[in-house]
Formats: C-alpha cells, sequence, structure tokens
C-alpha cells in the first residue's frame, strides 16, 4: 500500500473513491460535504437523499456523479463532546464502515478527509490517532490510500501518526527497504513522486533508518518517537 498526505481539496480528486466526514442527513454539513453536494451536483444530492440518512458510526455510499471520483463514501463521525459520550468508539466505527464499504466495491485508491475534524470539533490530535491506524487496518486492501487535509496543521499530525506506525510495523519485522520507500513517499502530493526528490528522500532516510536497527535492543517509546523526528527532519530539510 502507498500512503501519501498533502495538503489539498478532496473534491479534486481522481480517486476511485473519496472518505468524507457526512452528518447524519447525508445532505451537507461541514465545508468538506458542502463542496461535494455542490461540485457533485443535484444527482449527488438526490442519491444522498433517498439513502434516508445514516446513523453515527456508520457510513453510506453514493455515485460521485460530476466529481473525478467515481464514489463519494460519506462516513458519519461524532460532534466531540468532551470524550464522555462514546466519541473514539464511534469515529473509529465510522472508519471502519467507509472502508468496508470501499473493499465491497473493489475501490484500490481512496482519498480520505479526516473524519468529524472539520465539521464536529474533533480535536486534531485525537482524530489523528484513532484514525491513522484505523485507516491502515482496515485499508489493507487498498493499493493507494492519500489523506488529504485541509491545511498544514493537520497534515503535520498525520505524517507524524504515520511515521509511528510505519516504523512500528518496521520493528515488527517488515523490511528496511519496504519501511525507507514507504517513508520517502509519504509527503508526495503527486501521483508518481519527482524522481529525483524521491531518491533523495530515500537517501537521507536510509542511513537513520539503519542506524536505528542496530540499536534494537534498546527498542522503547522513546526510542521510536527519537526516530519519527529525525525522520520528521528529513521531510522537513526536503519541502
Amino acid at each position: 500500500m502507498r500512503l501519501r498526505v498533502f495538503k489539498g481539496d478532496i473534491t479534486d480528486s481522481k480517486a476511485a473513491g473519496i472518505i468524507i466526514s457526512a452528518g447524519t442527513t447525508l445532505l451537507g454539513g461541514g465545508a468538506v460535504a458542502a463542496a461535494v453536494h455542490r461540485k457533485g451536483g443535484i444527482s449527488l444530492t438526490a442519491a444522498c437523499r433517498s439513502l434516508q440518512g445514516c446513523r453515527q458510526g456508520e457510513a453510506k455510499i453514493t455515485y460521485g456523479y460530476k466529481l473525478p471520483a467515481r464514489y463519494v463514501i460519506h462516513a458519519v463521525g461524532p460532534f466531540w463532546r468532551g470524550g464522555t459520550e462514546n466519541e473514539a468508539a464511534l469515529l473509529v466505527s465510522a472508519c471502519e464502515a467507509a472502508l468496508r464499504l470501499a473493499r465491497e466495491n473493489t475501490l484500490l485508491h481512496l482519498a480520505v478527509s479526516l473524519i468529524s475534524v472539520e465539521d464536529k470539533r474533533f480535536p486534531l490530535q485525537k482524530a489523528v490517532a484513532l484514525l491513522a491506524p484505523a485507516v491502515l487496518r482496515g485499508g489493507a486492501f487498498a493499493e493507494q490510500i492519500d489523506f488529504v487535509c485541509a491545511d498544514a496543521a493537520a497534515c503535520a499530525a498525520v505524517v507524524r501518526q504515520l511515521t509511528l506506525l510505519l516504523l512500528q510495523a518496521w520493528h515488527r519485522g517488515r523490511t528496511t527497504a519496504e519501511t525507507v520507500a514507504a517513508l520517502a513517499l509519504l509527503l508526495t502530493a503527486e501521483p508518481l513522486p519527482e524522481p529525483s526528490r524521491f531518491a533523495a528522500n530515500m537517501k537521507a532516510i536510509n542511513p537513520v533508518i539503519r542506524a536505528a536497527s542496530r540499536e534494537a535492543e534498546d527498542w522503547n517509546f522513546m526510542t521510536l518517537n527519537v526516530l519519527a523526528d529525525s525522520i520528521l527532519q528529513v521531510y522537513e530539510e526536503s519541502n
């Protein structure tokens, strides 16, 4: 699976399917959902209306109609109410439901927005800590997943969380070559990365990973975060 993170407008995505944060009526709500309805046209809105809503923690799918994406998956996450009303479980449930629909429809290239963050006040860091691992678990069938973020802060949060998850997978046995390639690709907005930039990222990341592998016996939470910081420094210097 190729993972990318970039700032952009998910309504411009040419992925097979886009996953957006929706309200229970499926008829708009936040800025992203409103843009999807505006650009998707009246047929998309009519299709959503025919679904007769969707409960929190679930998701429904429509065609994209006038959007470049073939399908839109409308994931209904919770409003944040302080964390006392099962918000975390509902957010993960909505994400997992969306990914099941993507798998059932063989959508191998997905673009994902941060469910419940922009429109339902879910704290960014908390949401990303829940959504990133849920996407990696539930989206394992996909060939490519793009996290399309609204701003630089969201991009930074997603990149850090994915970096930590990729490093954890490497420590559990994923090959160094696979891990370096995945990390080098992470901050690439283009469908195919510019070769020289991709090669430069790989060249910078490779010694960091290999140095860490020599200290595997001392691996702990602190080591993981220090290693992630080193990778993030590579990203900062290359952009």
